[in-house]
């Protein structure tokens, strides 16, 4: 297995901007970037994830719950 940066976040808005960074490292470091989303998300939702750079994204659609929020998987 090779090294890489997973990024996840509790917002969409929140993993565009941890992608950005992301990218930036991954490039800088020779390593893949992957992004983890939580909860279910449309064609057109996925499809902005990978606008902003990774490689790879694992979804898990069915976590229990339909509206993620901190306090609820903290």
């Amino acid at each position: 297995m090779t090294p890489g940066i997973i990024v996840c976040s509790e917002t969409d808005e929140g993993a565009f901007e941890l992608l950005t960074k992301g990218r930036e490292l991954s490039e800088e470091f020779k390593m893949e970037l992957s992004a983890l989303v939580l909860g279910k998300r449309n064609d057109k939702e996925i499809q902005c994830y990978f606008e902003y750079g990774p490689g790879r994204l694992i979804l898990i659609p069915n976590v229990g719950f339909e509206n993620l929020d901190a306090e609820t998987y903290a």
